[in-house]
């Protein structure tokens, strides 16, 4: 499974990168935008068949909310580049305002993505253990020379020792537990994969929160000044 998101992730970015030498010389903006919402298509159906494999059958929010952005890039950018004359003229006049919409766009995305987390991390992780921090696995970022940490949990479950790290890196301190510490942890009893602490708004979901909130600021004031000023 790991190799076909592998695969379908290089092709998109070909597609991607062809479209952008291709808009970028042929003046043809369109065919980036109409790369970057197929990007968001298909995405949201790999990670909607992928929780459909852990049997999470309630569709996300978020996926709803990629696929929806991701439909409105294509057909906006379609109808930008081959559409009708008066259709993509239309378009072409107000272009900044559809390009710092679709930052909102992104931004309010991130934001459900924040809350899908939250729900979707309180829904799945149902057992209640305590649990150790018996390592703090580091990931070492060459380029800005800077390390970020993992905690990784031990605890019992049924008489078996269990371990669990999160996909999550942060050198924030206070996010950070000392190795030998004991913490209270809601755990994925199917997977074993996730956890939240005492609530499930942790540093992961707060950061989708914080970034989407920026964009989506940022794409409403910009969104407002292109259409007042601009176009």
């Amino acid at each position: 499974m790991k190799d076909k998101k592998t695969i379908v992730s290089l092709i998109l970015s070909v597609i991607a990168v062809v479209a952008f030498i291709y808009s970028y010389f042929a003046d043809e903006y369109w065919a980036f935008i109409a790369a970057v919402g197929l990007s968001f298509i298909v995405y949201s159906i790999m990670f909607f068949l992928a929780d459909r494999k852990k049997g999470e059958s309630k569709l996300k929010i978020t996926l709803i909310a990629m696929a929806v952005i991701g439909v409105y890039l294509m057909v906006t950018s379609l109808l930008w580049g081959i559409g009708p004359d008066d259709i993509s003229d239309w378009i072409n006049d107000r272009m900044w305002s559809f390009i710092f919409l679709t930052v909102t766009f992104i931004g309010i995305t991130l934001m459900i993505a924040s809350l899908d987390l939250v729900l979707s991390r309180k829904r799945m992780c149902d057992l209640k253990v305590v649990a150790e921090c018996v390592e703090l696995s580091e990931k070492y970022d060459g380029e800005r020379k800077v390390s970020t940490y993992s905690p990784v949990w031990e605890f019992y479950h049924d008489g078996e020792m269990k371990r669990i790290q999160r996909e999550f890196y942060t050198n924030v301190k206070k996010w950070l537990p000392e190795v030998g510490e004991k913490r209270t942890l809601h755990i994925n009893s199917v997977t074993f994969d996730d956890y939240y602490e005492d609530k499930p708004s942790d540093a992961s979901s707060k950061v989708f929160l914080f970034i989407g909130l920026g964009f989506t600021v940022i794409g409403i004031f910009a969104t407002v000044i292109a259409i007042l000023f601009i176009q």
